[in-house]
């Protein structure tokens, strides 16, 4: 892993709280309702976008529709 992909590199440590920080409209709304510290988000992207599916939304231009398909694909991922 690249070393700013790590919490030690932004001082950061995995109980801290998510909300110590501005969302912005590039978190979807799941995260936002499922994850409170770091913890639980890295949990829940590995759940996400790290299993038996990968998807890659990036070259989608329009970002709108990219945050879309991203906000989509997160809450059928996440369905028990």
């Amino acid at each position: 892993m690249r070393p700013e992909f790590g919490l030690d590199h932004w001082q950061l440590g995995e109980m801290n709280s998510i909300d110590q920080f501005d969302m912005d409209y590039r978190v979807t709304q799941t995260i936002q309702e499922k994850c409170s510290t770091f913890y639980d988000m890295r949990e829940y992207l590995e759940k996400t976008y790290c299993n038996n599916v990968a998807v890659e939304f990036e070259h989608v231009k329009d970002e709108k529709e990219r945050l879309w398909l991203y906000e989509n694909y997160e809450k059928v991922m996440n369905e028990e």
